[in-house]
């Protein structure tokens, strides 16, 4: 089984939560470590910025599409 197969395995059965929140999903988090880091190789460093660039984009207002972040969503590193 190829890395990619298996990580998709791995996630193809979690929940996620909806695109505008993907900065506060775990399993989203999980996930962006497996591709970055165990898939592509790269170190913690280019993990973090993917978690950052995250944070931006869940904030552009064509993401979230008018609705209200949920107050008990925080940010998962």
């Amino acid at each position: 089984m190829t890395k990619a197969t298996e990580i998709f395995e791995e996630f193809r059965e979690l929940d996620l939560k909806p695109a505008y929140l993907a900065d506060a999903d775990a399993n989203r988090a999980m996930l962006d470590w497996r591709v970055v880091c165990d898939l592509l190789g790269f170190d913690e460093d280019i993990y973090a910025a993917v978690r950052r660039l995250a944070v931006k984009w869940c904030a552009e207002p064509s993401v979230r599409g008018g609705k209200r972040r949920p107050r008990n969503a925080r940010f998962v590193a």
